[in-house]
């Protein structure tokens, strides 16, 4: 049996290779950090995912209930910094985003069996949902101390989502239809 049949797992394991290069790389003395190998590594994970989630290869987003649970993430990570100071509240919103992203893990392991696909799709979903809520926290809510700096910030945010969105879309397998939206919301 020959390990690499195909050009993902190939892309994955160089991957796999930069990361394992960098944590080298901290022990020896290298040109490139270990932050660079990683984030070589994950660069190419994300763009080997996207592009055969276009091509329909990897399964990235399964439905809407995929950004549901890519937000429950989301809102548990958010509930821990907020609760930071009680420990109560804390461990169930650690809890709570450790459930979430177990289920977001098995929901992408039904889609994609391959253990490769699993992590290519995995790491794409995280960090494309990573840009889309940064994105929009940016154009609902920019931070800056004039006007002009909130404006420049609600202006990339807004830019970030018109080049996100689509994708994202793109990269969604079972897309809602317009009829089946109307028939709900006019019932």
């Amino acid at each position: 049996m020959k390990p690499f049949l195909n050009w993902p797992n190939l892309v994955c394991t160089m991957a796999l290779i930069f990361v394992s290069a960098g944590a080298r790389g901290a022990v020896e003395v290298s040109p490139i950090s270990p932050t660079e190998w990683f984030i070589l590594g994950w660069l190419i994970m994300v763009s080997t995912g996207i592009v055969l989630g276009i091509r329909e290869r990897v399964v990235v987003f399964r439905d809407a209930a995929d950004y549901g649970w890519v937000l429950a993430v989301a809102a548990f990570l958010l509930g821990a910094l907020v609760f930071s100071n009680s420990r109560l509240l804390l461990l169930v919103c650690l809890g709570g985003a450790t459930a979430a992203l177990l289920g977001l893990s098995f929901r992408t392991a039904v889609d994609n069996p391959s253990p490769w696909r699993f992590a290519i799709a995995l790491v794409t979903k995280l960090t494309l949902a990573v840009f889309l809520i940064g994105a929009l926290k940016d154009m609902l809510n920019p931070t800056g101390e004039s006007a002009h700096e909130r404006e420049r910030k609600r202006q990339s945010g807004m830019l970030w989502l018109v080049v996100l969105v689509p994708l994202v879309w793109r990269l969604t397998r079972d897309k809602p239809s317009f009829e089946n939206f109307l028939r709900r919301a006019l019932s």
